[in-house]
């Protein structure tokens, strides 16, 4: 039900934001930004790790729980990723390289949140004017 999909993604929802500003501060005041990438990655492995353990059987505490590890994990490295851009480059240069950062961030999400439910659908395999070779495209072989 949406409300059990609302719960389960309790843990992520409330992990990401407050990790990602804690991230930040971290980083402005031990101006350092590699162990918070590390250990980001770390958590995101092992949340997705215990994620992928998780069965029918599973409780909904185990559910949150692992979830809201492996959203500490994408909190710390969400905000951590620029400052390796940004440090080698003249400050000149710093708009241009965070823009880019941005576009390619945002281009990355709209296409795979976008792009795959279109191409998964059943709809365009079963259309004939898609150009898709396929064996549920022949008019003649259909079942519906």
């Amino acid at each position: 039900s949406p409300t059990d999909s609302g719960i389960y993604l309790f843990g992520v929802t409330f992990s990401v934001a407050p990790l990602s500003i804690l991230a930040g501060i971290s980083i402005s005041y031990f101006k350092i930004y590699r162990p918070q990438i590390w250990v980001g990655w770390a958590l995101i492995t092992v949340g997705f790790g215990l994620l992928s353990s998780i069965d029918e059987n599973a409780s909904h505490a185990a559910s949150i729980g692992y979830a809201a590890l492996a959203g500490v994990g994408i909190g710390l490295v969400w905000t951590s990723v620029q400052f390796p851009i940004l440090s080698p480059l003249d400050v000149e240069l710093n708009a241009r390289a965070l823009s880019l950062f941005g576009f390619a961030r945002a281009f990355s999400q709209v296409s795979s949140q976008g792009v795959p439910p279109e191409v998964c659908t059943d709809n365009t395999l079963r259309c004939p004017d898609m150009g898709i070779r396929h064996r549920r495209c022949n008019p003649s072989k259909r079942t519906r």
